[in-house]
Protein backbone atom coordinates (compact mmCIF):
# COMPACT_ATOMS: atom_id res chain seq x y z
CA UNK A 1 0.00 0.00 0.00
CA UNK A 2 1.13 3.37 -1.04
CA UNK A 3 -0.53 6.20 0.41
CA UNK A 4 -3.22 4.19 2.17
CA UNK A 5 -4.17 3.72 -1.65
CA UNK A 6 -4.23 -0.51 -2.62
CA UNK A 7 -1.58 -0.86 -5.76
CA UNK A 8 -2.77 -2.53 -8.49
CA UNK A 9 -1.19 -5.12 -11.59
CA UNK A 10 -2.65 -3.28 -14.41
CA UNK A 11 0.57 -5.76 -16.68
CA UNK A 12 -1.29 -8.57 -17.20
CA UNK A 13 -5.13 -7.03 -17.72
CA UNK A 14 -4.25 -6.44 -21.49
CA UNK A 15 -3.82 -9.94 -22.48
CA UNK A 16 -7.36 -10.59 -21.25
CA UNK A 17 -8.92 -7.30 -23.05
CA UNK A 18 -7.52 -8.58 -26.21
CA UNK A 19 -8.85 -12.04 -25.94
CA UNK A 20 -12.04 -10.67 -25.20
CA UNK A 21 -12.83 -8.73 -28.14
CA UNK A 22 -11.22 -11.13 -30.47
CA UNK A 23 -13.59 -13.74 -28.70
CA UNK A 24 -16.11 -11.36 -29.64
CA UNK A 25 -15.38 -10.78 -32.92
CA UNK A 26 -14.89 -14.74 -34.07
CA UNK A 27 -18.43 -15.11 -32.71
CA UNK A 28 -19.74 -12.17 -34.13
CA UNK A 29 -18.06 -13.50 -37.40
CA UNK A 30 -19.17 -16.84 -37.29
CA UNK A 31 -23.01 -15.42 -36.60
CA UNK A 32 -22.53 -13.18 -40.37
CA UNK A 33 -21.13 -16.30 -41.83
CA UNK A 34 -23.92 -18.39 -40.98
CA UNK A 35 -26.85 -15.90 -42.25
CA UNK A 36 -25.34 -15.58 -45.34
CA UNK A 37 -24.99 -19.45 -46.00
CA UNK A 38 -28.47 -19.99 -45.02
CA UNK A 39 -30.06 -17.14 -47.36
CA UNK A 40 -27.64 -18.73 -50.18
CA UNK A 41 -29.39 -22.00 -49.91
CA UNK A 42 -32.89 -19.92 -49.67
CA UNK A 43 -32.26 -17.98 -52.44
CA UNK A 44 -31.23 -20.73 -54.33
CA UNK A 45 -34.48 -23.47 -53.19
CA UNK A 46 -36.67 -20.29 -53.61
CA UNK A 47 -35.12 -20.08 -57.74
CA UNK A 48 -36.13 -23.86 -58.11
CA UNK A 49 -39.37 -22.92 -57.11
CA UNK A 50 -39.98 -20.37 -59.19
CA UNK A 51 -38.53 -22.16 -61.70
CA UNK A 52 -41.45 -25.01 -61.48
CA UNK A 53 -44.03 -22.46 -61.31
CA UNK A 54 -42.65 -21.29 -64.96
CA UNK A 55 -42.49 -24.74 -65.97
CA UNK A 56 -45.99 -25.34 -64.95
CA UNK A 57 -47.40 -22.40 -66.47
CA UNK A 58 -45.41 -23.08 -70.01
CA UNK A 59 -46.70 -26.83 -69.28
CA UNK A 60 -50.71 -24.90 -69.15
CA UNK A 61 -50.24 -23.10 -72.50
CA UNK A 62 -48.87 -25.97 -74.06
CA UNK A 63 -52.07 -28.09 -72.94
CA UNK A 64 -54.67 -25.13 -73.89
CA UNK A 65 -52.56 -24.83 -76.85
CA UNK A 66 -52.56 -28.52 -78.46
CA UNK A 67 -56.06 -29.06 -77.45
CA UNK A 68 -57.25 -25.48 -79.23
CA UNK A 69 -54.97 -26.98 -82.48
CA UNK A 70 -56.71 -30.34 -82.17
CA UNK A 71 -53.98 -31.88 -82.22
CA UNK A 72 -55.01 -35.95 -82.88
CA UNK A 73 -52.81 -36.92 -80.09
CA UNK A 74 -54.35 -34.65 -77.89
CA UNK A 75 -58.20 -35.31 -79.06
CA UNK A 76 -58.99 -38.19 -76.72
CA UNK A 77 -62.86 -38.33 -74.93
CA UNK A 78 -61.38 -39.81 -71.73
CA UNK A 79 -59.11 -38.78 -69.25
CA UNK A 80 -55.18 -38.64 -70.47
CA UNK A 81 -51.60 -37.65 -69.58
CA UNK A 82 -48.71 -36.10 -71.09
CA UNK A 83 -45.63 -34.74 -70.38
CA UNK A 84 -43.15 -32.87 -71.12
CA UNK A 85 -39.13 -33.91 -69.93
CA UNK A 86 -35.65 -32.47 -70.28
CA UNK A 87 -34.04 -35.85 -71.69
CA UNK A 88 -35.51 -38.83 -73.60
CA UNK A 89 -35.22 -42.14 -71.14
CA UNK A 90 -36.22 -41.69 -68.20
CA UNK A 91 -39.45 -42.32 -66.70
CA UNK A 92 -42.61 -41.56 -69.10
CA UNK A 93 -40.40 -39.48 -71.51
CA UNK A 94 -40.20 -42.36 -73.57
CA UNK A 95 -43.79 -42.14 -75.01
CA UNK A 96 -43.90 -40.90 -78.41
CA UNK A 97 -46.59 -38.05 -77.32
CA UNK A 98 -43.91 -36.44 -74.76
CA UNK A 99 -42.40 -33.06 -75.33
CA UNK A 100 -39.11 -33.50 -74.92
CA UNK A 101 -37.25 -30.11 -73.91
CA UNK A 102 -33.22 -29.90 -73.58
CA UNK A 103 -33.66 -25.75 -72.01
CA UNK A 104 -35.70 -27.14 -69.17
CA UNK A 105 -33.38 -26.16 -66.00
CA UNK A 106 -31.63 -29.22 -64.71
CA UNK A 107 -34.15 -28.83 -61.23
CA UNK A 108 -36.91 -29.57 -63.53
CA UNK A 109 -37.45 -33.49 -63.91
CA UNK A 110 -40.36 -33.60 -65.57
CA UNK A 111 -44.04 -31.87 -66.28
CA UNK A 112 -47.05 -33.76 -66.36
CA UNK A 113 -50.16 -32.65 -68.10
CA UNK A 114 -52.87 -34.37 -66.63
CA UNK A 115 -55.94 -33.88 -69.07
CA UNK A 116 -59.89 -34.76 -67.73
CA UNK A 117 -62.54 -36.09 -69.99
CA UNK A 118 -64.73 -34.27 -72.36
CA UNK A 119 -67.09 -31.78 -70.37
CA UNK A 120 -65.37 -32.48 -67.34
CA UNK A 121 -65.03 -28.66 -66.23
CA UNK A 122 -66.76 -25.57 -66.08
CA UNK A 123 -69.08 -25.19 -69.01
CA UNK A 124 -68.40 -28.14 -71.41
CA UNK A 125 -64.63 -27.53 -70.80
CA UNK A 126 -61.72 -29.97 -69.42
CA UNK A 127 -59.90 -29.57 -66.87
CA UNK A 128 -55.74 -29.63 -66.76
CA UNK A 129 -53.47 -30.57 -63.92
CA UNK A 130 -50.18 -29.88 -64.08
CA UNK A 131 -47.55 -31.42 -61.75
CA UNK A 132 -43.99 -30.53 -61.64
CA UNK A 133 -41.24 -32.92 -60.36
CA UNK A 134 -38.34 -30.93 -59.38
CA UNK A 135 -35.70 -31.23 -57.18
CA UNK A 136 -33.76 -28.50 -54.97
CA UNK A 137 -30.37 -28.02 -55.67
CA UNK A 138 -27.25 -25.54 -55.07
CA UNK A 139 -25.12 -26.43 -57.81
CA UNK A 140 -26.04 -24.27 -60.56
Amino acid sequence: MVDGRLKLDKKGIAIYLVLGVLLIVVFLGGMFMTFVVSQSRFSHHQLSRIQALYAAKAGMYYAIDRLSQQDPNWSAATPFERFICRESGAAHCSDATTLIDPLLPHTIKLVKIAVGAANSGIQNTRTINITVDYTYSDKQ
